[in-house]
């Protein structure tokens, strides 16, 4: 499977570098950087970087403004630290070592699994980022036709795709291929394992549950018949 993808590739590709043109397009439809991307790609990331310090700089002084919002299981000494808001930076630390089981134990399974989605999202774009960045990008790089690019001032264009060699381009169909099912099953493994471990966790709080409210269901829309307590009952059993 992993050839006829590779193999695929390479056809798709040899047919966009050397073949005939289609009759209603004069130009290539791949849309390459232009001389501004890479001056867009760092104010977007000073930008981004910017908020992300203002909002922690916000909660660090909200934290200490209104413990008892952002701190209430601390207050109430349920967390059981020694002083953590000595350190104002404390609770990185806190979050990074808190279980999902402790988490349960303290905001409710709906928060705790919640914060594991997040945690599961960060997981799978951090799994896909690296190698799609390294392998991908230094793959195309190697690969780039020099020649066609030597005036080429922007730096994004040298690794995207529009930019490679057609000498090299079955190269680069065998590692993209690799990545397109790397990317697969790194997302159905993290996404399965994320899965069982919620089922797991649901089993248990259901069996805590008490046995009134483990065994309570919710009737709506009951026939006019059927409004009394003794009708109800008589149906269901």
């Amino acid at each position: 499977l992993l050839f006829c993808i590779a193999f695929g590739g390479l056809s798709c590709q040899w047919s966009a570098l050397h073949g005939t043109p289609h009759p209603a397009s004069n130009a290539d439809p791949t849309k390459v950087n232009s001389q501004g991307d890479w001056a867009a790609f760092w104010s977007a990331l000073t930008f981004n970087g910017t908020f992300t310090i203002t909002v922690i700089g916000l909660f660090v002084a909200l934290l200490a403004l209104f413990p008892t919002i952002y701190a209430n299981n601390e207050c109430i000494g349920l967390t059981k630290e020694d002083n953590p808001r000595a350190d104002r930076f404390r609770w990185i630390q806190s979050s990074l070592s808190t279980t999902t089981s402790a988490s349960a134990e303290w905001i409710g399974l709906d928060g705790a699994l919640l914060i594991r989605y997040c945690d599961l999202c960060l997981r799978i774009l951090f799994l896909i980022y690296v190698p799609m960045v390294s392998v991908i990008g230094s793959a195309n790089y190697y690969c780039k036709d020099s020649k066609r690019l030597e005036h080429e001032a922007d730096p994004l264009t040298f690794i995207e795709v529009s930019s490679i060699d057609a000498n090299k381009t079955w190269l680069l169909s065998l590692v993209h291929a690799v990545c397109v099912w790397y990317v697969v099953l790194v997302v159905v493994l993290c996404v399965d394992a994320a899965q069982k471990d919620f089922l797991v966790r649901r089993v248990k709080w259901l069996e805590k549950l008490p046995v009134i409210k483990a065994n309570s269901v919710m009737v709506e829309k009951i026939p006019y018949e059927y409004r009394s307590q003794t009708a109800l009952t008589d149906f269901f059993t």
